[in-house]
């Protein structure tokens, strides 16, 4: 395992930041911990002198972490990468603002500034050289679980954020009740006609998503791409997404969408049309394949 580099996270690991670690062969180094994150940033600290890595890519997910490893850039002397998430850029409620906005000047500070989607471009005021796009990376095919299925499976994560539209999905779920059969990870919540499965290691999780029919991307946030997505089209599963520029700019005519009121139609619709979205995941996968390929290459070049 190559330490020159080492990907760092705080508050939570993204399934992005681990296989972004994994894709480039450099350890992860996350210690779990709650704002301010004064144990994890001690522990963090000692690995980062016990290891002294040429470069660093931080998990950028709030502002208060960046401006604490912009000072330690300078004292220690290393280069910094920010994997920026779309949370650190748009602004749901006012714990958003405080923890992001302020710091917001700094990412002109890093050496790199890794985005996740060509929208988020828009927004970054940053030269244009030190940004790189970089797609959550894609995972290896994986077994379903063998289910024997009297409904169509539709899969949706539940993490119970704000830009979540639950209210539509719990709707959906009444609606469809004697054709489908909603599965939902993350939060364990009693909700009527959604079997809420809670928090699964991330191979049983990945399983789940195989075993499904129909996945459902939604977000109620401009430019974001959900990892979930790159789960899917990993596993070739159909997609319906928020209808949201970012998520139409980037799936095209391979998914079908949703302003969520709508939610219940367009599952039905999935359902008579899955084999032909099948075929078209097929495809965006390849392409975002050899994308992939290149972009790591590139990130490989400037760690190395």
């Amino acid at each position: 395992m190559n330490k020159k580099c080492i990907f760092v996270a705080f508050s939570s690991v993204s399934s992005r930041s681990k296989r972004i670690s994994e894709k480039l062969n450099i350890p992860l180094i996350f210690y779990k911990d709650k704002f301010p994150y004064i144990f994890s940033l001690i522990l963090t600290t000692i690995k980062i002198l016990k290891i002294k890595p040429r470069t660093i890519i931080l998990q950028l997910t709030q502002g208060p972490v960046l401006f604490l490893f912009i000072i330690l850039k300078k004292l220690l002397k290393f280069n910094l990468i920010g994997d920026i998430h779309s949370g650190f850029l748009i602004y749901l409620n006012i714990k958003g603002k405080i923890l992001n906005m302020t710091f917001l000047k700094f990412i002109n500070k890093l050496d790199l500034l890794v985005v996740h989607n060509k929208d988020v471009l828009k927004i970054i005021k940053n030269k244009q050289n030190k940004v790189l796009l970089l797609y959550d990376p894609l995972i290896n095919d994986i077994e379903d679980i063998k289910i024997k299925k009297e409904k169509t499976l539709v899969f949706v994560p539940i993490m119970k954020k704000p830009d979540e539209p639950l209210i539509e999905i719990i709707k959906a779920a009444e609606e469809l009740k004697n054709e489908f059969t909603f599965i939902s990870t993350g939060k364990r919540l009693n909700i009527k006609n959604i079997k809420c499965l809670g928090y699964l290691s991330y191979e049983n999780y990945l399983k789940v998503l195989k075993s499904s029919d129909i996945i459902l991307a939604l977000t109620k946030r401009e430019f974001t791409l959900l990892s979930i997505l790159f789960e899917a089209i990993s596993l070739g599963k159909p997609i319906i997404a928020s209808d949201t520029l970012t998520l139409r700019n980037f799936l095209k005519d391979n998914a079908l969408y949703t302003f969520h009121k709508n939610l219940s139609e367009k599952i039905k619709e999935m359902k008579n049309k899955k084999e032909i979205y099948k075929e078209k995941i097929l495809k965006l996968r390849k392409e975002i394949e050899n994308l992939e390929k290149i972009n790591l290459e590139k990130i490989k070049k400037i760690i190395l």
